[in-house]
């Protein structure tokens, strides 16, 4: 687990300088968590 933690690119930016894309792919990854998280309840 610690191999695909390392591969993460983390990126910092102000709200006003997200992109649609940007957005759209963190709500994505914030939804696939909530379905895996409301399966294993």
């Amino acid at each position: 687990m610690n191999d695909r933690l390392s591969d993460i690119e983390w990126r910092w930016k102000r709200f006003d300088e997200l992109t649609t894309a940007d957005v759209y792919d963190m709500l994505a990854a914030r939804s696939a968590v909530f379905v895996v998280e409301q399966n294993c309840v």
